[in-house]
Protein backbone atom coordinates (compact mmCIF):
# COMPACT_ATOMS: atom_id res chain seq x y z
CA UNK A 1 0.00 0.00 0.00
CA UNK A 2 3.05 2.22 0.93
CA UNK A 3 4.09 1.71 -2.53
CA UNK A 4 1.00 2.77 -4.26
CA UNK A 5 1.02 6.12 -2.54
CA UNK A 6 4.23 6.75 -3.63
CA UNK A 7 3.75 6.22 -6.71
CA UNK A 8 0.60 8.83 -7.20
CA UNK A 9 2.84 10.85 -5.49
CA UNK A 10 5.88 10.90 -7.78
CA UNK A 11 2.81 11.28 -10.94
CA UNK A 12 2.19 14.71 -9.50
CA UNK A 13 3.46 18.25 -9.72
CA UNK A 14 5.05 19.83 -6.86
CA UNK A 15 3.81 23.49 -5.92
CA UNK A 16 6.86 25.55 -7.21
CA UNK A 17 7.26 23.29 -10.36
CA UNK A 18 3.07 24.94 -11.49
CA UNK A 19 4.39 27.96 -9.99
CA UNK A 20 7.45 28.14 -12.36
CA UNK A 21 5.12 27.48 -15.18
CA UNK A 22 3.04 29.91 -14.81
CA UNK A 23 5.43 32.48 -14.15
CA UNK A 24 7.28 31.91 -17.64
CA UNK A 25 3.46 31.25 -19.20
CA UNK A 26 3.00 35.21 -17.91
CA UNK A 27 6.88 36.21 -19.23
CA UNK A 28 6.05 34.50 -23.01
CA UNK A 29 2.52 36.13 -23.27
CA UNK A 30 3.33 39.43 -22.64
CA UNK A 31 6.64 39.58 -24.66
CA UNK A 32 3.70 38.83 -27.09
CA UNK A 33 1.85 41.29 -26.02
CA UNK A 34 4.37 43.73 -26.26
CA UNK A 35 5.18 42.63 -29.82
CA UNK A 36 1.59 42.32 -31.38
CA UNK A 37 1.61 45.85 -29.86
CA UNK A 38 3.85 47.52 -31.35
CA UNK A 39 2.75 46.26 -34.77
CA UNK A 40 -0.30 47.39 -34.14
CA UNK A 41 0.49 50.60 -33.71
CA UNK A 42 2.76 50.40 -37.35
CA UNK A 43 -0.33 49.20 -38.94
CA UNK A 44 -2.82 52.44 -37.01
CA UNK A 45 -0.21 54.92 -38.18
CA UNK A 46 0.18 53.55 -41.62
CA UNK A 47 -3.75 53.31 -42.06
CA UNK A 48 -4.16 56.65 -40.90
CA UNK A 49 -1.12 58.03 -43.68
CA UNK A 50 -2.53 56.49 -46.47
CA UNK A 51 -5.90 58.27 -45.59
CA UNK A 52 -4.47 61.26 -45.45
CA UNK A 53 -2.81 60.57 -49.08
CA UNK A 54 -5.56 59.15 -50.63
CA UNK A 55 -7.83 62.43 -49.65
CA UNK A 56 -5.10 64.99 -50.08
CA UNK A 57 -4.64 63.05 -53.88
CA UNK A 58 -8.84 63.10 -54.02
CA UNK A 59 -9.02 66.95 -53.40
CA UNK A 60 -6.38 68.26 -55.38
CA UNK A 61 -8.23 66.16 -58.49
CA UNK A 62 -11.60 67.60 -57.47
CA UNK A 63 -9.83 71.45 -57.64
CA UNK A 64 -8.22 70.27 -61.28
CA UNK A 65 -11.83 69.64 -62.27
CA UNK A 66 -13.06 72.69 -61.34
CA UNK A 67 -15.29 72.02 -58.56
CA UNK A 68 -14.66 74.35 -56.22
CA UNK A 69 -11.89 75.80 -54.16
CA UNK A 70 -10.41 73.73 -52.68
CA UNK A 71 -8.37 72.82 -49.27
CA UNK A 72 -7.83 71.37 -46.33
CA UNK A 73 -8.42 72.48 -42.48
CA UNK A 74 -6.76 70.80 -39.81
CA UNK A 75 -8.31 70.68 -36.42
CA UNK A 76 -6.24 69.67 -33.56
CA UNK A 77 -8.83 69.61 -31.39
CA UNK A 78 -10.95 67.64 -32.91
CA UNK A 79 -8.23 65.41 -34.55
CA UNK A 80 -9.32 65.45 -37.82
CA UNK A 81 -8.17 66.44 -41.04
CA UNK A 82 -11.44 68.16 -43.56
CA UNK A 83 -10.74 68.35 -47.36
CA UNK A 84 -13.31 71.46 -48.63
CA UNK A 85 -13.55 70.15 -52.69
CA UNK A 86 -14.11 66.74 -51.84
CA UNK A 87 -16.41 66.94 -49.10
CA UNK A 88 -13.96 64.22 -47.03
CA UNK A 89 -13.51 64.15 -43.30
CA UNK A 90 -11.08 61.60 -42.04
CA UNK A 91 -10.73 62.18 -38.06
CA UNK A 92 -7.34 59.67 -36.22
CA UNK A 93 -8.19 57.04 -34.46
CA UNK A 94 -7.69 57.29 -30.72
CA UNK A 95 -4.45 55.43 -30.72
CA UNK A 96 -3.51 58.01 -33.33
CA UNK A 97 -2.72 61.43 -32.60
CA UNK A 98 -1.68 64.91 -35.32
CA UNK A 99 1.13 66.20 -33.15
CA UNK A 100 1.77 68.77 -35.93
CA UNK A 101 1.22 70.57 -39.40
CA UNK A 102 3.61 72.76 -40.60
CA UNK A 103 4.96 74.75 -43.82
CA UNK A 104 7.83 73.05 -44.87
CA UNK A 105 9.06 76.55 -46.57
CA UNK A 106 9.14 77.91 -43.36
CA UNK A 107 8.55 75.05 -40.30
CA UNK A 108 5.95 77.38 -39.12
CA UNK A 109 2.58 75.63 -37.57
CA UNK A 110 -0.20 75.73 -39.96
CA UNK A 111 -4.16 74.97 -39.79
CA UNK A 112 -5.63 75.49 -43.33
CA UNK A 113 -3.68 75.08 -46.69
CA UNK A 114 -5.68 76.26 -49.58
CA UNK A 115 -5.31 74.67 -53.39
CA UNK A 116 -5.48 76.85 -56.46
CA UNK A 117 -7.23 76.11 -59.48
CA UNK A 118 -4.52 74.24 -60.98
CA UNK A 119 -4.25 71.58 -57.97
CA UNK A 120 -1.08 73.47 -56.27
CA UNK A 121 -0.77 74.29 -52.88
CA UNK A 122 1.59 75.38 -50.49
CA UNK A 123 4.29 72.31 -49.34
CA UNK A 124 3.09 71.04 -46.16
CA UNK A 125 3.66 67.85 -43.44
CA UNK A 126 1.38 66.57 -41.02
CA UNK A 127 3.24 64.35 -38.37
CA UNK A 128 1.36 61.56 -36.57
CA UNK A 129 2.31 59.86 -33.55
CA UNK A 130 0.93 56.57 -31.80
CA UNK A 131 0.10 55.89 -28.46
CA UNK A 132 3.52 54.02 -27.98
CA UNK A 133 5.87 56.94 -29.48
CA UNK A 134 6.09 55.66 -32.65
CA UNK A 135 6.11 58.69 -35.45
CA UNK A 136 5.62 58.99 -38.98
CA UNK A 137 5.85 62.61 -41.08
CA UNK A 138 3.44 62.61 -44.32
CA UNK A 139 5.35 65.46 -46.43
CA UNK A 140 3.37 67.13 -49.65
CA UNK A 141 5.01 68.68 -52.00
CA UNK A 142 2.82 71.62 -52.82
CA UNK A 143 3.10 71.92 -56.72
CA UNK A 144 3.73 68.39 -58.11
CA UNK A 145 1.42 66.49 -55.08
CA UNK A 146 4.33 64.37 -54.38
CA UNK A 147 3.94 62.73 -50.88
CA UNK A 148 6.76 61.48 -48.99
CA UNK A 149 6.59 59.28 -45.84
CA UNK A 150 9.33 59.33 -43.04
CA UNK A 151 9.93 57.57 -39.77
CA UNK A 152 9.97 60.71 -37.08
Amino acid sequence: MQSRNNASARRAFTMLELIAVVVLLGLIAGIAIITVGGQMDQARLARSIEQIRSAEQREREAVQRGAVPGGVTFDSRKQSLRFTSSATTITMPSEVAIVGVDDLNTSEPIDRVLYSQSGQSRSYSVTLRAKSGLSKRLDIIGLSGQQIVSDQ
